[in-house]
């Protein structure tokens, strides 16, 4: 519906608010409105997310996208004003830890978003017509810290091994200039 009003209304600004399962089976109706410029902000609540998931920011590589967490707070509205000043296509991946699914005390979502972008697990970015750029660096933490935080996580990978040699890997490209 928010692609169609998009395409009714030229110059009207649509926000289209969706979680992470809905913005995943329709993906191909988001891609489409991409590659038309349509006028919109799709904001993604992310709030399924495990480790070694990159964000879907990654499949829209036109217009605006970015990754953000309500760890940061000012860095996710940073990229909110960003969008409401840009015209086409944007596209805003929110990581938000569902206290119920991420077997984790209502109190502790932000500190536990914090912790994925500390542990270099999510990655907080932004990427404007190819170019794309680090928003916040993280404090380095060891992707077991991360792991300890939640029991959702501790199910998933039972061994931080893997997922730390992956998420050093994934930041040595970074550093080579291959991100996204």
């Amino acid at each position: 519906a928010a692609v169609g009003a998009s395409h009714a209304a030229k110059d009207a600004q649509i926000v289209c608010f969706t979680d992470v399962v809905t913005a995943k089976e329709t993906l191909p109706t988001l891609l489409a409105a991409r590659e038309r410029g349509e006028n919109l902000t799709v904001v993604c609540t992310n709030t399924q997310w495990l480790p070694r998931q990159l964000s879907l920011a990654r499949y829209f590589r036109a217009g605006y996208t970015a990754a953000a967490s309500v760890g940061f707070p000012d860095d996710t509205i940073q990229k909110l004003v960003k969008c409401r000043d840009k015209r086409g296509f944007r596209f805003v991946d929110v990581l938000c830890p569902e206290p119920a699914v991420w077997d984790i005390e209502p109190s502790m979502t932000v500190s536990v978003a914090r912790l994925a972008s500390q542990t270099k697990l999510w990655l907080l970015y932004e990427a404007e017509d190819g170019y794309a750029k680090l928003t916040r660096r993280p404090d380095v933490e060891p992707v077991e810290r991360y792991l300890e935080s939640h029991g959702r996580a501790r199910r998933a990978v039972p061994d931080a091994g893997p997922l730390q040699r992956f998420t050093d890997r994934y930041w040595k490209q970074l550093a080579d200039g291959m991100l996204l």
